[in-house]
């Protein structure tokens, strides 16, 4: 995979403090700030520095060839004020097509040679973005979807991008959202958003190329790592000349060649994943040595209908909108511990749609879960070659969730319109009082060629392996 070729050795320092930043958390320093950003950009590869201090800002502009760097006990301050912020206007992506609006704090649209570092924080105030009147509330309603921030930051169309040790907290809704990008890095970055505020993703890589995320520790109230690839095809309001597939001015592209190593994942919903409605192609995608912890569902792959989604009465739904049918493959995960409510959930939903959804490995997997891991397709499009090779699930009556959309009763793994399925050396152990004796420990229908040779089953549970179907 080719790496970031950001560099910025031997450059020019321009510390915010002589741009008139005064680090006080009450002045408003964004325009110092920016003019340091500005001027840095223009004499080429230089380090904008953020001593220790606390600098309240409005919405900021990264520009090429600029690292922002901040020091240990900096700390960028979001403004909560709604007003504050405003879609972005560009004349490269259709800002309609960005779910909830195409608002953040941070911002860099078609710039090249761009890093944000250092030991510091950047902070969003979330929490100032949600009714907390009632504050045993299991999720926090938002105030207003339309005035809060969409994300905390957001990359556009952006090349050798950077993101190194920098620590990003109390996000309004996804914490970074990297669109269009290629060649980017997130390295030993810290994520920390309100388990109890809706929408709060860690890290949304969408339709890029050539990306690694790696030794992350990310701990979120909604997804924690997502790959999608959004691909609509509809016709921006006030301008029915103007056609464009999923909100890039240029056309769809893939989401692929990315790598997510060495991180540690904790989400109020799911730890990982991939795809959604309205997606395009998904590829050629490692993630290893990784560790998923109290998280509601471990990794996932989910394509539902639109009346499936919470966004299904979501006025920002652009006029002849038409969803588009994904493609998810080539995925290979390893070396992965998960603790989560239901560890595995590849789902395409009976009326959805899907070009391909294949060539899926896991292996090295230790996984425990009160809930049976799930793999399926549906009649036109099957989950195929899917391979669990040397995994080990383990029962237990961690809480469970209600079951939604499947019928199935297995208590360890169900699949559905799946083709060619390897368990290979897969270990299933553990004990849970939530499923009846006769429970199958293993339920499937319309499964072609399994081969299921290499279970081992020391629960309870019947395995329940038609011969036929080995």
């Amino acid at each position: 995979m080719t790496q970031p070729t950001a560099r910025f050795d031997k450059t020019t320092l321009f510390n915010v403090r002589d741009f008139g930043a005064s680090g006080d958390g009450a002045t408003d320093d964004t325009a110092a700030i920016q003019q340091a950003i500005d001027i840095c950009s223009r004499h080429g590869n230089g380090i904008v520095l953020v001593p220790a201090g606390t600098y309240a800002i409005t919405p900021l502009y990264l520009r090429s060839h600029v690292r922002l760097h901040l020091e240990k006990e900096a700390t960028l301050l979001g403004s909560p004020n709604p007003d504050d912020y405003r879609d972005l206007e560009s004349d490269k992506i259709f800002p309609q097509a960005a779910p909830y609006n195409c608002k953040a704090l941070l911002i860099a649209e078609d710039e090249e040679n761009i890093a944000i570092t250092g030991e510091g924080t950047i902070d969003g105030q979330g929490d100032a973005f949600y009714d907390q009147s009632q504050p045993d509330l299991r999720w926090w309603p938002v105030l207003d979807k339309k005035s809060r921030p969409g994300r905390m930051v957001m990359f556009l169309l952006c090349r050798d991008v950077r993101i190194e040790g920098v620590r990003l907290v109390q996000a309004p809704a996804w914490t970074f959202w990297v669109f269009g990008c290629e060649k980017v890095a997130f390295h030993g970055v810290t994520i920390r958003t309100n388990p109890r505020a809706i929408n709060t993703d860690g890290i949304d890589i969408d339709a890029c190329r050539d990306v690694t995320i790696s030794h992350c520790s990310i701990h979120t109230g909604d997804d924690a790592i997502i790959l999608r690839a959004i691909d609509r095809v509809f016709r921006p309001e006030g301008d029915p000349s103007r056609v464009s597939r999923s909100g890039l001015g240029f056309g769809s592209r893939p989401c692929e060649q990315v790598t997510v190593e060495n991180c540690e994942l904790v989400s109020y919903c799911n730890a990982i994943r991939f795809s959604y409605i309205g997606d395009g192609t998904i590829r050629n995608v490692v993630m290893r040595n990784l560790s998923i912890s109290g998280s509601r569902r471990g990794i996932i792959c989910q394509i539902p209908t639109r009346q499936q989604t919470p966004e299904r009465n979501n006025t920002r739904t652009m006029p002849e909108e038409r969803y588009l049918a994904p493609v998810v493959e080539n995925l290979h995960l390893s070396n992965i511990t998960i603790e989560a409510n239901q560890p595995l959930w590849f789902f395409l939903a009976d009326e959805a749609t899907a070009t391909r959804l294949g060539n899926i490995t896991l292996e090295n997997i230790r996984a425990t879960g009160g809930c049976a891991s799930v793999f399926k397709g549906n009649e036109t499009t099957p989950f195929e070659n899917v391979v669990l090779r040397n995994v080990r699930l383990t029962l237990s009556d961690l809480d469970a969730m209600p079951k939604t959309e499947l019928k199935e009763e297995a208590a360890a793994l169900y699949l559905d319109h799946c083709c060619g399925v390897a368990l290979q050396q897969v270990v299933f152990e553990g004990e849970t009082a939530r499923f009846e004796p006769e429970t199958p420990l293993i339920s499937w229908q319309k499964v072609e060629a399994i081969d299921a040779d290499g279970v081992v089953n020391r629960t309870r549970f019947g395995l329940n392996v038609p011969a036929a179907a080995v």
